[in-house]
């Protein structure tokens, strides 16, 4: 049922691409679950990056929460439908809270949105509820390397006029969209 947590994990934090690669290869048995160079989105990173342990996990498969960079084993494995659509069924309980630290202690939780059927995949957004058409592509290009078939892509790529007008008034919102928190 909505509401009920899925999962929990701790985070591992740090203010740079460069620094959340660097912590993650001190602790490689935390990111087992990340695929490394048959990610396919590695074509995007610079061939400079590419050799730096464990730099094409951290670019592809971090979030960005109040400007750091966390990384998760089991969340980055998720699948993705954007914030808003009907196929999304999940979000994380720390989004827009401000009330607990973004570090290495945060525990975070995902929490079902809605009622989640007997074998449908668990979905996410892996951007924040009004980010731009535009910008929520990009993310998706650099997560895995392909585009997002959802049903609010495909509205937005529609061209309808009421969902550009509503992203026009909500931009700025930084609350999850499920809890208002």
């Amino acid at each position: 049922p909505a509401g009920t947590v899925l999962l929990a994990e701790k985070a591992l934090v740090r203010d740079s691409v460069e620094d959340l690669a660097e912590a993650m290869s001190a602790s490689p048995h935390r990111f087992s679950l990340l695929r490394g160079e048959e990610n396919l989105a590695a074509a995007d990173v610079c061939n400079e990056n590419r050799t730096k342990p464990f730099f094409l996990e951290a670019e592809t498969n971090s979030f960005i929460f109040a400007g750091r960079h966390v990384a998760f084993n089991a969340f980055s494995m998720m699948n993705h439908a954007c914030a808003g659509s009907l196929e999304e069924n999940a979000c994380y309980n720390i989004l827009g809270t401000g009330d607990k630290p973004i570090d290495d202690n945060l525990e975070v939780k995902l929490v079902a949105t809605r009622d989640i059927l007997a074998g449908e995949p668990i979905r996410l957004s892996y951007h924040q509820l009004f980010a731009k058409p535009k910008a929520r592509s990009e993310r998706i290009r650099s997560h895995c390397g392909g585009t997002c078939a959802c049903s609010r892509c495909r509205l937005d790529a529609s061209g309808d006029q009421a969902l550009l007008q509503l992203d026009a008034y909500f931009v700025d919102a930084s609350c999850c969209q499920h809890c208002g928190r």
